[in-house]
Formats: structure tokens, C-alpha cells, sequence
């Protein structure tokens, strides 16, 4: 029984390391041109980011309870680990050659074919299923962004 409450608390570690290297990665991504706007990303904004990382904790910080694998503090510890990193500052930094997600990830605007707003996000569409970056941002947040890429199109 103690191998499966090693190995859950194996993968939860893993994926709160996941979360907090999207957040501070050890290596900074160099953010090629000329930035042209930076945009705070908000904590309900960074939760919709975070949303299938936060999903899978939930799920084996409850089974793991349910089941008695894990104790009540360990539980308690899981979520003040997670709110912490979901607290931490992120943001996007828009450049004249593309788009910066936090500090760990920097995606050229050739990448992309396409753009969708929504209400709450834009969408950065790519030619295949597994390539679209969503941005989890108000589109008036960034109103001259997406006037600079309509001119750099």
C-alpha cells in the first residue's frame, strides 16, 4: 500500500514542478524584437491557464484522500503549494517577432495562421490541431497589439 502513496505523491510533485516552471522556469527564454506591449496576466486569467494541471491535482489530492492514501495536512499542504504557485506573477510580453508566455516559452508570429478573439482570450490559430496558443487576456488589453499585427500581416 506505501508504493502507491509514493508513487501519487511522485506525480503530484511533478506536476506542481510543471506549474511552477511555466511560472519561473531555471532558464529564461530570450525574447527576440522589439517589445511592443507587456500584459499582466490576472489570477482568474493565470486559474484558466493552469486549468488541467489544477484539475489532475484535484483529482489525486481527492482520490488520494478518499481512499486514505493521503492525510488531511498533506491535502492541506497540496492546496497552500498550489495557491502559492498559481499567485506568482506571470505575463505576456508581445514583440514585433512574436509572443512570450511568462519567462519559459517564446512563440514566433510566423507560427501562426490565424487569429480568433473571444471575450476573455485570444486565440492564436496554427495549421495543425496541437499548435494553437491561447492567451488568456482581454483582447482591449491589448488593443495595439493586435492593430501592430494587423500591419505586420
Amino acid at each position: 500500500m506505501a508504493i502507491f502513496q509514493i508513487i501519487g505523491l511522485v506525480l503530484i510533485v511533478v506536476l506542481l514542478m510543471v506549474m511552477l516552471a511555466q511560472a519561473r522556469p531555471w532558464k529564461q527564454a530570450k525574447i527576440p524584437g522589439k517589445v511592443i506591449q507587456v500584459a499582466p496576466i490576472r489570477f482568474w486569467q493565470r486559474v484558466q491557464f493552469y486549468r488541467s494541471i489544477l484539475l489532475a491535482l484535484a483529482m489525486g489530492a481527492t482520490l488520494g484522500r478518499v481512499s486514505g492514501l493521503f492525510t488531511d495536512s498533506l491535502v492541506v499542504m497540496l492546496v497552500c503549494f498550489t495557491l502559492a504557485i498559481v499567485c506568482l506573477p506571470m505575463k505576456y510580453t508581445f514583440t514585433t517577432q512574436g509572443v512570450a508566455v511568462g519567462s519559459a516559452i517564446f512563440r514566433p508570429w510566423s507560427e501562426f495562421s490565424g487569429i480568433q478573439l473571444k471575450p476573455e482570450r485570444i486565440v492564436l490559430e496554427h495549421p495543425s490541431l496541437s499548435g494553437c496558443l491561447t492567451l488568456f487576456v482581454r483582447p482591449a488589453d491589448v488593443k495595439n497589439v493586435l492593430v501592430r499585427m494587423k500591419t505586420l500581416a
